[in-house]
């Protein structure tokens, strides 16, 4: 499975790099960023070579992904974050043409939290309801997109309001979600979802200590679309296959 690697130099890219070229069945034809960090990354690939993969794996900026996503007929996984509705709009479009799979979180964790905090919300939908999320400070976007998938799955229907942070007076409204995110240190990412009811509260929190679940849900998400034609597909697939 050759594979080739957008964004190689940032803090995901650069476990993915070491990774891919420790898998047997994997080789890596190239690793691409805008800055030079390490021998195996470039920042200037001719049009042949970009060509010459199965598998694109991309944690790069939404400008970059949707440049190198007009040129580069392959399967995708894109794990990253900031696209706006147009820029996803963009990418269903082109995945009709070839498979992409797009995840602001690739970690099994994260992906059964996604499933408790579905069915908690059904449950649930007369409590109040708060997200909030940790992550490093060098992180470019607030709130994080697995903040943003999370929220998903609580209002898939568009019946409440998001409020970012809380300031000033007013009291709290029916079919309100505050959405919370702090920037600190070397936090490589917290998720905690708070349903406050009379008198109790219930919370459904993930943790992670390191990237390495990241990364592992990445190279499966690698095999599972390396099998695909077209199409778009999330973790969710990745794990219903599993």
């Amino acid at each position: 499975m050759k594979l080739g690697i957008i964004g190689a130099c940032g803090r995901m890219g650069r476990l993915i790099v070491d990774r891919v070229k420790k898998e047997k069945d994997m080789e890596l034809v190239f690793a691409i960023d805008t800055v030079v960090c390490g021998k195996h990354i470039e920042n200037n690939v001719s049009r042949e070579k970009l060509n010459r993969v199965d598998v694109v794996v991309d944690f790069s900026s939404p400008e970059a992904t949707l440049n190198y996503i007009k040129i580069i007929n392959a399967a995708w996984v894109i794990g990253t974050t900031g696209f706006n509705e147009e820029d996803l709009a963009e990418l269903k479009k082109a995945s009709k043409n070839m498979p992409i799979l797009l995840s602001f979180n690739m970690s099994q964790g994260i992906n059964i939290l996604k499933r408790l905090v579905r069915s908690a919300a059904k449950l649930l939908n007369d409590y109040d309801i708060d997200i909030v999320e940790f992550h490093h400070n060098k992180k470019n976007d607030a709130p994080s997109g697995t903040a943003k998938m999370l929220y998903s799955e609580i209002d898939k229907y568009g019946s409440y309001q998001r409020i970012y942070g809380r300031k000033g007076k007013g009291l709290r409204k029916d079919k309100e979600i505050g959405i919370y995110a702090i920037r600190a240190g070397s936090i490589p990412g917290e998720h905690y979802i708070y349903f406050n009811g009379p008198g109790e509260r219930i919370v459904l929190s993930h943790t992670a200590y390191s990237r390495e679940p990241f990364v592992e849900g990445t190279i499966k998400a690698i095999r599972f679309i390396n099998s695909k034609e077209k199409g778009f597909y999330t973790m969710d697939d990745v794990f219903k296959q599993m």
